[in-house]
């Protein structure tokens, strides 16, 4: 268990067990994830929580990662967002 916390990342996938892994995977390496399962979701968690990176999906059903791009930097620019698909 590593003790050590980096901050806040936002997770964005709509594959539930995707989703599972990679917010595992975050809290393993020292992060709070918040765990997302759509763009709109994504949005109203950071506009409610300190967030200090963005880790979304591109190709997600709704709202595309690219759509979420534009709104969270809209909202925050400085936040940090890395896109990924499979």
């Amino acid at each position: 268990m590593n003790d050590t916390y980096y901050g806040s990342a936002l997770i964005v996938e709509d594959e539930p067990m995707v989703l599972d892994s990679l917010r595992l995977l975050l809290n393993r390496f020292g992060y709070h994830a918040i765990p997302c399962a759509s763009g709109v979701q994504a949005i109203e968690e950071f506009g409610r929580q300190k967030v200090d990176v963005v880790l979304s999906d591109i190709r997600m059903s709704g709202m595309s990662g690219l759509e979420l791009l534009d709104k969270l930097k809209e909202m925050n620019p400085e936040v940090p967002v890395i896109l990924i698909t499979a």
